[in-house]
């Protein structure tokens, strides 16, 4: 099975459709546990529970060989070739060990939830993300900017007649957007959000002393991060050629920046636009 794997600071997320938080912990909860128990070389790792990893140095987190099998572990078959992103800029000079790093074991012999499983990886492939998003577009247009907004880094990739023409990443996603909101709730009402608790606060909202705190304080913050967003978009061709959005700010930031981008596009299926674009990758590498 050829399939892509997202390895996201914040979610993980499969060609298949499969999106879980990127972390997990080897500390039973005395709850019961909310994910799934994967068993590997005789230590239980408690996904979707835990604290986020505070490392974005992709290539070399500790938690990246976890969360593939992982991903792996909950397909309906055992036999893969893999593709996995890095960053734009970091990509050349870490692909190689990122590959081999991954790839040090071929045959994984886990559980989970008690179920034993052989997960087999015959082959793993590297490309960059943000470019992945570009290779999910059935209709990939010849000069286009994407702008891939990730939990740890954004990514903007430029195409010049369907080729890679140049790149960046920007060392801030959605966590340091996220960190921004944190500090301003904590700071103004006293209180000690973790960062994993603010997703759940911009959807569910949140009530302080029994009434209901007001977001209006978020556009300033909003507007500080495009505009730190923007002064890098400037460098590359965002009038010229087509714009589009993906990652996981898409959500909370395709409004503000669609004012500052005009015909700004936000690719479809967005949250899983660099996995299926790896997947595509993939199946023309190893066609036949």
């Amino acid at each position: 099975m050829v399939i892509g794997v997202d390895l996201g600071n914040w979610n993980v997320k499969t060609s298949e459709g499969n999106i879980f938080p990127s972390r997990y912990t080897t500390m039973e909860s005395l709850l019961e546990a909310g994910g799934d128990i994967l068993e590997y070389k005789s230590i239980k790792y408690y996904l979707k529970e835990g604290r986020l990893e505070n490392d974005y140095d992709k290539a070399n987190k500790s938690t990246n060989e976890i969360l593939l099998i992982y991903a792996l572990a909950i397909q309906n078959t055992n036999y893969f070739k893999a593709v996995v992103g890095l960053p734009a800029l970091s990509y050349k000079n870490n692909r190689d060990k990122f590959k081999d790093t991954l790839l040090k074991m071929k045959i994984h012999d886990v559980k989970l939830n008690g179920v034993n499983k052989k997960i087999i990886i015959d082959d793993i492939l590297v490309f960059p993300e943000g470019a992945g998003a570009y290779f999910s577009l059935n209709n990939r247009p010849k000069n286009a900017v994407v702008i891939d907004i990730g939990g740890g880094t954004t990514n903007i990739v430029n195409f010049k007649n369907g080729k890679l023409e140049s790149c960046t990443t920007l060392p801030k996603g959605m966590i340091e957007l996220y960190n921004r909101i944190r500090h301003h709730i904590n700071s103004t009402y006293t209180l000690k959000l973790e960062l994993e608790d603010i997703e759940v606060i911009l959807r569910e909202g949140l009530t302080v002393d029994g009434e209901g705190i007001d977001f209006n304080f978020m556009k300033t913050i909003v507007e500080e991060f495009i505009e730190e967003l923007m002064n890098e978009l400037r460098n590359f061709p965002i009038r010229t050629s087509k714009v589009l959005l993906s990652g996981g700010g898409v959500k909370l930031l395709k409004n503000s920046l669609s004012n500052k981008i005009k015909g700004l596009e936000v690719i479809d299926n967005y949250l899983f636009a660099n996995a299926n674009g790896f997947k595509n990758v993939g199946v023309s590498k190893w066609k036949g």
